[in-house]
């Protein structure tokens, strides 16, 4: 999923870090319902670019529904809020 983002999206609209090892870092520290919705939303995001399936999308903005992302917004460290925010921009 993320091989797709980095050939599709990112060359274009480079929100994510340029090494994927530095997202993957950022992700281990997060709650995993941040980074369920990161996920859900990078999966809506490159398959709209490369096959638009509603589905994807419907069940991403559900993943993004149920959290509350400024219910901890306070409390979160910045890598998990600047994850929040590529989240939401995705």
């Amino acid at each position: 999923m993320l091989e797709v983002y980095y050939q599709v999206i990112h060359p274009y609209f480079p929100i994510l870090a340029h090494r994927r090892t530095r997202i993957q870092q950022e992700l281990d520290q997060m709650p995993p319902e941040i980074c369920e919705a990161f996920f859900a939303a990078v999966d809506a995001a490159t398959s709209l670019c490369t096959s638009p399936r509603t589905d994807t999308l419907v069940n991403a903005l559900r993943q993004l529904a149920t959290l509350r992302l400024d219910e901890e917004f306070k409390t979160r460290t910045l890598a998990a809020n600047l994850v929040c925010l590529q989240t939401l921009i995705l």
